[in-house]
């Protein structure tokens, strides 16, 4: 496992287990073509050789995709998501001038895409956001606030 992973892992399970709560072990594995074989067997061992044990079972989001589907096929029924044709270097350049934190410029927002593949490719899915201010408290009483901003009729996140 990576150290920051592993840093993660000790933090979340210290958390869990100091709060009586479960700790649960869920593997992403959804990318198929960038799954390592043995990589789920090596991270089941770090964690044991830590003696960070999970709450059973492992969940394995390869084994849900029936139930996001079905969350994703109903969110788009109900007009939250729409498609986004644009490629990872198009919106890198174009959220280029805004720094470290992206902004989607709502390319697609409005347009009337296909849900289908398009010269083989399948869209991006976006959620409609409207633009607002998220606020939460973090651990150890770090607040942290995102504001939505609209920028072309999109949605992007930057922090305050």
């Amino acid at each position: 496992m990576h150290l920051g992973n592993l840093h993660t892992a000790l933090l979340s399970w210290l958390f869990c287990r100091l709060q009586g709560g479960e700790w649960l072990l869920r593997i992403d594995n959804l990318d198929t073509p960038r799954v390592q074989a043995g990589a789920e067997a090596q991270i089941i061992a770090d964690l044991a050789w830590l003696g960070l044990a999970w709450d059973p079972p492992i969940w394995r989001q390869s084994e849900r995709r029936g139930l996001y589907a079905s969350i994703l096929s109903a969110l788009r029924r109900s007009g939250a998501l729409y498609p986004c044709r644009c490629s990872r270097r198009m919106l890198a350049h174009l959220s280029a001038p805004h720094g470290a934190w992206p902004l989607y410029p709502g390319t697609c927002l409005d347009k009337q895409h296909s849900w289908g593949e398009e010269q083989a490719k399948l869209p991006s899915w976006r959620l409609r956001l409207p633009a607002t201010e998220l606020e939460w408290q973090e651990l150890g009483n770090y607040p942290n606030q995102i504001k939505w901003r609209r920028a072309g009729g999109g949605c992007g996140a930057a922090p305050r």
